[in-house]
């Protein structure tokens, strides 16, 4: 009788402790999946910031481009010929 309930005690005690075994698997498990989004998360910011620094580069880059030329083009009709005399 002793020995039942002690068996019938000792399996509880095992599911409990299966129990709480499990809920740490799901914490670890919790936490590694909210460290993956996190860096998943840093990743794509970066790559999306370097990629809208390239991308702003290039248009400012052709937007310079474009005030030079038309910037030489007004400086070289406003100057006056240089063997004319007033």
């Amino acid at each position: 009788m002793i020995t039942g309930i002690l068996v019938c005690h000792w399996v509880r005690h095992c599911s409990y402790l299966s129990q709480i075994s499990a809920m740490m698997q799901k914490k670890l498990t919790l936490l590694q999946t909210v460290a993956a989004a996190g860096v998943f998360s840093a990743v794509s910011c970066w790559y999306g910031f370097m990629f809208g620094r390239e991308s702003a580069r290039r248009e400012l880059g052709g937007i310079i481009d474009d005030l030079r030329k038309s910037n030489t083009t007004s400086i070289a009709s406003s100057e006056p010929d240089a063997n004319s005399k007033p």
